[in-house]
């Protein structure tokens, strides 16, 4: 077994410093532990990241397999079998489903699939890290052995179901229309994930079978843990679960080509309300320099485009979104017109943001660029707080950083951090310059229309539905009603708390967690009941909005934080971070 352990701490001075050389830039130390290993015996990775600060661990698995893999014709089978995994009995058919023994293990738990990922998480406290890996391994193991006829089609009409939730109105063909303008014929990213109600209904369980043991093989997975775990002993665990699964080579991947360019146009009549228009730029992979400059550029042109449609009222909202998968994405800016006279005006006004949207990236003093990297660092990390995010970004750094070995020695978190401290302002300014030219870009005009499409029409293959009896599984055990629950002697996450009261009456709650170096404020004024409260219930309101103007916003941007008040019937909450 190869294993790569690192860890570090990062000193003020350090190279991974969230500050600065400059004296008002704010400094604080980051300390982060992290290893690193594969399993001799069939390939699987995982990364482990110990935070004492917690007793619940996240156990996440990585699949290198999405939608891309979707056989043609069979657009959503790769979405079927994630959700088929949670439906294996290993111990037999009158045995419970995975997915009960999940729930009853787990805080929380989901998983997702996209165009070239499938991911399983589970959030539970650390005692039950045994188990849940467990769980992990059996699905490897096991495949679509313990899968029902009866069981994979009532899962295929789940999915079908929640498919014609998100493409069963005119607005849900929309997303559609554009990948299928966007992307050639035949590409790997020109489907949506989940397919349509007619490609479903043609997917069998051979079909799944197939998919599983072509794609979940141990090589292609990592396995991801965050939380109050001891590394030594989680690394035993995942020898023991995963160690002996079989060495298998799994099939190849779709190879996802480059998108070419060129300015294009589109018109679709749907029966929707409102007309809209919706245009697509084609950026570089997502894993490459010119990738991530690209998508610096995005806010930027997003934002100049929605002023614009504010003050010259040719939108009623615009919004914008990254769709397709890491290695030839798009970016989508969706203007839903406030009439048909109004597309030349808008398709101007984002053409204009578009060509303008390189401007200030190469601009700035030194300490000004400073701050901003300081900024993004600071976001950053605030965004690796829950333990889900630092999986979840870890396991996208694991299948998408060519520029980093997962043998070598490093951080992947750290990775990230110097990418940020090397911000080049002049070569962002020419990658988005490049890639946002609207003659680069293609436009999907959508026309309101009673005799245009409708939506995803159903399929005319019916679902046979099975008795009660044979199907259904309790979903709780009534014996489970007699057993405690068991809880830890001490909550680690309140030792050191202590509350105090001030002599003006406010009373300050003080509660140190040693993981992430961030500090989390909320200030509440309680008033409910209070009578002096004015008679307009509207009026806490404002004040909270009145809360989170500068200077309060701009004080707390400067370290890269944030500020937000809220108001209830009963309290305003300001927050700070």
């Amino acid at each position: 077994m190869k294993i790569c352990v690192v860890a570090a701490l990062i000193t003020a001075l350090g190279t991974a410093t969230l500050g600065s050389c400059h004296p008002a830039t704010p400094k604080f130390a980051f300390t982060h532990a992290e290893r690193r290993g594969r399993l001799d015996a069939n390939g699987l990775r995982f990364v482990l990241m110990p935070d004492a600060s917690t007793q619940l661990v996240e156990v996440d698995v990585r699949y290198e397999v999405g939608s891309r893999e979707d056989p043609a014709g069979k657009a959503g089978l790769a979405h079927l079998v994630e959700h088929l995994m949670f439906n294996l009995r290993p111990d037999g058919a009158q045995a419970p489903p995975l997915m009960q023994s999940i729930n009853d293990l787990t805080t929380a738990f989901n998983a997702f699939t996209n165009w070239d990922t499938t991911q399983y998480m589970n959030t539970a406290r650390v005692e039950h890290l045994d188990a849940v890996l467990k769980i992990e391994a059996m699905r490897l193991f096991y495949g679509c052995q313990t899968l029902s006829p009866a069981e994979f089609l009532r899962e295929r009409e789940v999915v079908r179901n929640e498919i014609r939730e998100r493409s069963g109105t005119a607005e849900g063909q929309i997303p559609q229309l554009v990948m299928s303008s966007v992307y050639p014929e035949g590409h790997a990213y020109a489907r949506m994930i989940g397919g349509d109600d007619a490609q479903l209904t043609t997917i069998t369980l051979d079909d799944a079978c197939k998919f599983i043991k072509d794609f979940y093989v141990p090589e292609r997975a990592t396995v991801i843990i965050a939380g109050g775990i001891e590394v030594d002993p989680t690394v035993a665990l995942i020898k023991k679960w995963f160690g002996k699964l079989e060495n298998r080579t799994g099939a190849p991947r779709v190879e996802v080509k480059p998108l070419a360019v060129g300015l294009s146009h589109a018109r679709f009549e749907l029966d929707v309300e409102r007309p809209s228009v919706h245009i697509a730029w084609p950026l570089p992979p997502g894993n490459t320099l010119e990738g991530e400059a690209a998508r610096f550029g995005i806010a930027s042109a997003w934002s100049r485009i929605a002023r614009k449609g504010d003050e010259y009222n040719f939108a009623y909202s615009v919004d914008g979104n990254l769709l397709g998968g890491k290695l030839a994405p798009i970016f989508l800016l969706s203007i839903e017109l406030t009439g048909m006279d109004k597309l030349d005006e808008a398709i101007a006004f984002a053409s204009s943001a578009a060509r303008q949207a390189y401007r200030g990236f190469d601009e700035g003093t030194y300490e000004q660029i400073e701050e901003i990297k300081n900024q993004h660092k600071a976001a950053f990390i605030q965004d690796m707080e829950p333990l889900d995010a630092r999986t979840q970004v870890v396991g996208e750094l694991v299948q998408f950083s060519p520029d980093f070995k997962f043998d070598g020695d490093g951080l992947y978190l750290f990775h990230e951090l110097e990418k940020i401290g090397r911000f080049d302002g002049a070569r962002i300014a020419a990658v988005v310059k490049k890639y946002f030219d609207p003659d680069r870009s293609r436009v999907v005009v959508i026309t309101p229309s009673k005799q245009g499409m409708k939506g995803d029409t159903r399929a005319k293959v019916a679902f046979q539905t099975q008795s009660h009896d044979q199907i259904a599984v309790p979903d709780v055990d009534p014996r489970e009603a007699h057993q405690p629950i068991k809880l830890s002697g001490e909550l680690k996450g309140l030792v050191g708390a202590r509350r105090i009261t001030l002599g003006n009456g406010m009373t300050i709650v003080m509660l140190p967690v040693k993981s992430m170096p961030l500090i989390s404020t909320r200030l509440v004024f309680k008033h409910a009941g209070d009578a002096r409260l004015p008679d307009n219930p509207l009026v806490p309101g404002l004040a909270a909005s009145y809360l989170r103007l500068p200077p309060a916003a701009v004080a707390f941007a400067k370290p890269g934080g944030g500020v937000g008040c809220e108001s209830s019937p009963d309290a305003t909450i300001c927050v700070s971070r």
